[in-house]
């Protein structure tokens, strides 16, 4: 998975835009609604893909299960994509007991609020 990580994991940036009022919450945060709740309205759109490596959603709570997820900003006005962030996770793989399975995923991976501030700037941040 490090290897994983390594080479497609990630942050990246195709395109920054300003930061504009109506797309922050009522605490001043960056609020980009998922495609499935987002209204016409909605100038930005996020999607997420995850795709299953080993096991998945039906796996029990000590099999192994490894995933991608991909999020992607998009723009509803032309549909492109302004930035996206790869993650590799996987949890657990362990020997049955009474712990919680073990976990892994990549590091150093910005997270969503980060993701964002890094798309919509404000206007002294270009």
């Amino acid at each position: 998975m490090r290897r994983l990580c390594a080479k497609d994991g990630g942050v990246k940036i195709y395109e920054t835009v300003k930061l504009t009022p109506e797309l922050l919450d009522s605490f001043g945060r960056i609020w980009i609604p998922s495609i499935e709740d987002a209204k016409e309205s909605d100038e930005y759109y996020y999607v997420r893909e995850t795709v299953y490596l080993k096991g998945g959603e039906t796996s029990q709570i000590y099999d192994a299960v490894m995933w991608r997820s991909n999020t992607k900003i998009i723009r509803r006005s032309d549909g492109k994509v302004l930035g996206e962030y790869v993650r590799y996770a996987r949890t657990g793989g362990d020997f049955p007991g009474p712990g919680h399975p073990s976990s892994f995923s990549c590091r150093n991976i910005r997270k969503a609020p980060d993701f964002e501030n890094a798309i919509f700037l404000k206007e002294n941040d270009k």
